[in-house]
C-alpha cells in the first residue's frame, strides 16, 4: 500500500465546506484530534470551532498567505494532497492557481512557512 496521500475524488462537490466534510470523514479523526494535530503548525493551526465552521459553510479561511497556509497545514494533517482543499476555496480555481509563474501548492506552502518562521524569529524575509 502506498504512503502517498489519496487525492479527493473528482466527483466531490466543488464547495470548500463539502470538500472539508469529506476529507474529515475520510480521515477518521475527530475535530478534537485534528485540532490537536494542527497545534504542531503553530500560527497555522486551527481550532475545533474554526474547523467546524469550515465544514458547515459558516466561514472560510482568508485568501491571503496565512489563510492558505492554514488550509495546507489542515490538508497535511488529514493526509490530503497539497492543494486539493485549497483549490475549492471561493475565489480560487484550478485555472488561476495553475497559471505559469503562480507556483504549485507545495511551493506556496514552503513560502508561507518560511515567512511564518522568519516573522516568529524577528527576521524579515
Amino acid at each position: 500500500m502506498s504512503d502517498l496521500p489519496t487525492p479527493l475524488p473528482t466527483s466531490l462537490p466543488t464547495s470548500f465546506a463539502a470538500a472539508v466534510r469529506h476529507a474529515v470523514a475520510r480521515s477518521g479523526l475527530s475535530l478534537r484530534e485534528i485540532a490537536r494535530h494542527l497545534t504542531r503548525y503553530g500560527p497555522l493551526s486551527s481550532s475545533i470551532a474554526t474547523i467546524s465552521d469550515w465544514q458547515n459553510g459558516v466561514g472560510t479561511p482568508p485568501r491571503d498567505d496565512r489563510g492558505l497556509g492554514r488550509v495546507l497545514a489542515f490538508e497535511r494533517c488529514l493526509g490530503v494532497p497539497a492543494g486539493d482543499l485549497a483549490l475549492t476555496l471561493p475565489g480560487l480555481s484550478r485555472a488561476t492557481t495553475a497559471r505559469p509563474g503562480a507556483g504549485d501548492p507545495l511551493t506556496l506552502r514552503r513560502a508561507v512557512l518560511e515567512r511564518e518562521v522568519a516573522a516568529g524569529s524577528g527576521r524579515s524575509g
